[in-house]
């Protein structure tokens, strides 16, 4: 055991293919754990292209400042982080330290009508939780306008028995405005009890496309629910990260780091999904 303190350790480990991930870092036994200090993103060397066509990507790759760019087809769209003091910038990534909104300062109409048009989504992040106790759920990604009304999100949720997933909320004409079927967003699309890793990035991906929802994660697929009904999304939702909007900044806030986000307006299939998590962040 060791007892001294750590300062800082910036360790990473990110197997580079699907089999990588059969193959090595599965036990606890193998984990890297990552202790103080900024922690810096997978080595460089993807193996190919990302696949075309998001409307919407955030790389992260600013290195300063207080907005993030937005690649994607739907221009402009960049994200305002609200309080440049909680973040980070690491090579290739942005760690978020203390609760903040980082989101664009307008809604995202044309997201909103080419998804609900297509009556297909997929929403794509490489991520690293700072810890995994946080909840709420903790709004990892969101397209709303507040905690109970949203086109679709993605959030961090923590167990009692410490166990740790990632859940989807998307709003059709079948669900209630928060995007699940009851009122205490429950029966929404969720990974496995503990399929959250602290010890390196996680490529987290979610698809709706013909009644179905699946998620992804490292190129697998982890689950699949039956997701019916047109979508019911609202021009009126921003795009926001780390926090929902209305209410105070510590009520749903996401700590960790991201090297990648991305919405595309179709379901990717499995060979897509695999050869973006290929290409790497």
């Amino acid at each position: 055991a060791i007892n001294a303190a750590l300062d800082e350790v910036r360790l990473i480990a990110r197997p580079s293919s699907p089999t990588d991930v059969e193959a090595g870092l599965q036990s606890a036994s193998d984990r890297i754990v990552i202790y103080q200090g900024g922690v810096e993103p997978p080595p460089a060397g993807p193996t190919g292209d990302r696949v075309p066509g998001a409307e919407i990507s955030y790389s992260f790759d600013e290195g300063e400042g207080a907005s993030v760019a937005n690649s994607g087809s739907a221009l402009g769209n960049d994200l305002i982080i609200e309080d440049p003091s909680a973040v980070q910038w690491l090579t290739g990534g942005l760690r978020v330290l203390s609760p903040t909104r980082i989101a664009t300062p307008e809604a995202v109409p044309e997201l909103s009508q080419a998804c609900a048009a297509s009556g297909e989504v997929t929403v794509e992040t490489w991520v690293l939780p700072d810890n995994d106790l946080q909840s709420g759920p903790a709004r990892v990604i969101t397209f709303s306008s507040s905690a109970s009304f949203r086109n679709f999100a993605v959030g961090q949720v923590a167990g009692d028995s410490r166990d740790a997933w990632y859940q989807f909320r998307y709003r059709t004409e079948t669900t209630n405005s928060n995007g699940s079927f009851n009122s205490e967003g429950g029966n929404a699309l969720t990974t496995a009890p503990d399929s959250v890793r602290i010890d390196q990035p996680t490529h987290l991906v979610f698809t709706r496309g013909d009644d179905l929802v699946f998620s992804y994660i490292d190129g697998q697929k982890t689950g699949e629910s039956l997701w019916s009904g047109l979508p019911l999304f609202d021009d009126t939702m921003r795009l926001g990260l780390a926090n929902e909007f209305e209410g105070p900044v510590t009520e749903r806030p996401w700590l960790g780091t991201y090297y990648l986000v991305a919405v595309y307006c179709r379901a990717l299939s499995q060979d897509e999904i695999q050869q973006n998590y290929a290409a790497g962040p």
